[in-house]
């Protein structure tokens, strides 16, 4: 009786509960632990590929979840990064084939959270919520049998009734249509953690979401060969789709072949001044975009062509003629290019060094800082810099004044004139004899 009472709670416990936690990373492929859901087609299947960490699916929803784990009350977490453009979904209590669930949406680029209750063939509850947050971001949703819970990195977004219509079901994520992002951690537990025991306070109304504002304040990006560039700036949509293939990274260093690559840093700026350092390895070109459109289709640009020993600044308008100044190039391999904006004019400098003062004709207000990587090219990034403060130009250091010289011996003009090495050492040897005298 005892061990069939055991077998019974077991039971039960497997059915009605599921403790896991699955962390993915750079050498943990996600769908060796994930499976599609029944429906999906084989076709589908694949276009959703992993490799080195980074998870595509292309014209496609992907919607995957933990096989042979039963979920009812709890929390469901998801934690992910955007590399561009991406949007992800916490699943729980879901339906193998999807066709019930419930659902927590983010797509950090459009700022928007959304939470909603699925059952075929429609959305039946749905709530939308501003984001504040980054690329990066941890979703939970919270059961407790009687309300639902929302979070978004570890705040509450509201609380609402659980009707009881979807009692229990699987954990998974749903991935959107186009996908460019780490799938960092899927995990479920049956107990809520102790802070989340008592029901969530109802919020007020959420604020509308705030704009993201220019020159919000100096960032960093710094690269090495365990510091992959493409995980701190989204590629844009051409881009996006050639990484990997025509466009790597390595150790440090990117490659580009046969094609250009645009990387853009998500968080806007209107002036300051930007910089890049770089080391130059093989024949090509860097551009450091300022005030930047996201698709590359307008910017301020200045670059290093170390084989032509030459600098170029652009400015670029889609549709307008190009405005475009070379200058020569007299440094090394490694470079720092930089550009100030203050409101009038863009200043360029190389290695520290005032390039050229150009008027800003008001055209491109503010956009994105970014990096332009050649047709053909070989380099490896170092640093890249925004500071809305534009540092003091260095002032240039005084001449020294000409400083006159005390005891001086008169120059014995005609003894230079008849000089030669036999007269040198006759006068050698009288020098001597005078001073034994």
């Amino acid at each position: 009786m005892k061990r069939l009472l055991v077998f019974f709670v077991a039971a039960f416990s497997a059915v009605c509960s599921a403790d896991f936690a699955l962390d993915f990373g750079k050498t943990k492929n996600p769908l060796d632990d994930l499976v599609f859901s029944v429906n999906t087609p084989d076709a589908v299947k694949s276009k959703t590929v992993w490799n080195n960490g980074v998870l595509k699916v292309n014209g496609s929803w992907a919607q995957l979840y933990k096989e042979g784990e039963t979920f009812t009350n709890g929390r469901a977490s998801l934690s992910g990064y955007d590399r561009y453009r991406s949007t992800a979904i916490l699943i729980a209590r879901a339906k193998k084939d999807f066709g019930a669930y419930y659902a927590l949406e983010i797509t950090p680029f459009t700022k928007k959270v959304r939470f909603f209750r699925y059952m075929f063939p429609k959305i039946t509850v749905i709530k939308e919520f501003p984001y504040e947050g980054g690329r990066a971001y941890t979703l939970d949703l919270d059961f407790n049998g009687k309300t639902i819970v929302p979070r978004v990195n570890g705040k509450v977004l509201g609380e609402f009734p659980d009707d009881g219509q979807l009692k229990s079901g699987v954990v998974g994520a749903r991935l959107g249509y186009w996908v460019d992002m780490h799938l960092l951690k899927l995990s479920a537990q049956a107990q809520l953690p102790a802070a989340s025991q008592k029901a969530a306070p109802k919020q007020a109304a959420a604020k509308a979401a705030a704009p993201v504002k220019a020159d919000a304040g100096a960032y960093v990006y710094n690269f090495s060969a365990d510091h992959n560039p493409f995980e701190e700036l989204a590629p844009n949509q051409v881009t996006s789709k050639i990484i990997g293939s025509k466009i790597t990274w390595k150790n440090g260093i990117v490659e580009t072949k046969a094609t250009h690559g645009v990387f853009i840093s998500p968080k806007r700026f209107k002036n300051g001044r930007i910089s890049y350092t770089a080391r130059h390895i093989w024949p090509g070109t860097m551009e450091l975009l300022g005030r930047a459109r996201q698709d590359g289709g307008a910017f301020y640009a200045l670059s290093v062509s170390v084989q032509e020993k030459k600098v170029f600044f652009t400015r670029f308008i889609y549709g307008q003629p190009a405005i475009k100044k070379s200058y020569p190039y007299f440094g090394g391999t490694e470079y720092t290019i930089a550009m100030d904006f203050d409101g009038k004019n863009v200043t360029a400098w190389v290695n520290g060094k005032k390039l050229d003062t150009i008027p800003d004709d008001g055209q491109l207000k503010e956009g994105y800082l970014g990096l332009r990587f050649g047709f053909w090219n070989k380099v490896q990034p170092k640093k890249l810099e925004y500071n809305p403060v534009i540092p003091p130009e260095p002032k240039a250091e005084p001449k020294a004044a000409a400083k006159y010289v005390k005891n001086l011996k008169p120059l014995a003009i005609k003894s230079i004139v008849n000089w030669d090495l036999s007269n040198a050492a006759r006068e050698r040897l009288k020098a001597g004899a005078a001073e034994q005298t």
